[in-house]
Order: C-alpha cells, then sequence, then structure tokens
C-alpha cells in the first residue's frame, strides 16, 4: 500500500511538474514565435520591382523580368509582393500555340492573392505601359478599383477600433 501511495503521489508531482515546464515552455515558445515571425516578415517582404512583358525590357535594369503569368506568379509566391509592377497586358501565344493567360489574369490573381494573405504593400504602385488602349484601361481600371476599395476597408476597421 504505501507503494501504491508513493506511486500517486510521484503521478501527482510528475503531473504538477509537467503543467509548470509546459507553461514556461509554452511562453519561450511564443516569445521565439514572435521573435521568428518579426525577422521572418522582413525576410519575406524585400523591396523590389518587376516588370511584366513577353517581349520588351525595362528602363530600371534593376527591375526583375517576369515572361510568363506562372514566371510572374511564382515570383510573387516566392518573394512576395513587389512595391511596383509595370504592366503589358498581352501575351502572346504559349508552347502550345495557344493564347496565353494575359498579364490582366495575373492582375486578378494578384488581388485574390491580397484577398487571401493581405500581400499588397501599403506603398505600393504600377504602371501600365501595353499598348492595347483597351487592356491598359482594364489592369488599371481594376487594381485602382480594389486599391481603393482596401484602402476604405482598412480605414473603416482602423476606425472601429479607435
Amino acid at each position: 500500500m504505501n507503494n501504491l501511495n508513493y506511486n500517486n503521489s510521484e503521478d501527482i508531482l510528475t503531473t504538477s511538474t509537467r503543467k509548470v515546464l509546459s507553461d514556461s515552455l509554452r511562453k519561450l515558445l511564443e516569445q521565439d514565435r514572435v521573435k521568428v515571425k518579426e525577422s521572418c516578415e522582413v525576410l519575406e517582404k524585400p523591396i523590389w520591382k518587376l516588370f511584366l512583358d513577353d517581349e520588351r525590357y525595362p528602363v530600371d535594369e534593376k527591375m526583375i523580368i517576369a515572361r510568363s503569368f506562372e514566371e510572374a506568379k511564382s515570383l510573387v509566391l516566392v518573394k512576395w509582393c513587389p512595391i511596383y509592377i509595370s504592366f503589358d497586358h498581352d501575351l502572346g501565344l504559349d508552347i502550345f500555340w495557344k493564347v496565353a493567360k494575359s498579364w490582366f489574369d495575373f492582375t486578378k490573381w494578384l488581388v485574390e492573392e491580397d484577398i487571401k494573405n493581405d500581400i499588397i504593400p501599403t506603398n505600393f504602385s504600377f504602371y501600365v505601359h501595353s499598348m492595347n488602349p483597351i487592356g491598359k484601361k482594364n489592369i488599371e481600371d481594376y487594381i485602382n478599383w480594389y486599391l481603393s476599395f482596401k484602402k476604405r476597408n482598412n480605414d473603416s476597421k482602423n476606425s472601429n477600433t479607435l
């Protein structure tokens, strides 16, 4: 019987010790998680500029060029959203000689991604260098509408928290 009591008290001690260790460990992990998150935000969101065109080259040699929808999408997923994008509209034909997704398709994807993950930076700007006047207007109107919607939505959220 003494043996049984000893085991019970050992179990209680172990449970109590586990709780203290668990709480301490949880606090340490939470502190580390915050530090890692802050570090990752700095690392994940470098300042860069993107040039979207299947043929031309940017005037600014520091801009990263994407020649296809998939290439641009991959760049944004890996490097986060750039602070500036220069858009073309038409992409011509894909490798199967079919009409490729346009840069307007990329614009729609970027907005959808921002709605899900808030990736577009507050200092984001863009220019549409396309020679296609209808495509140019479509991209400009779509992005401008979305950015003004996002700003109004954020402003209303901020005024509600004050």
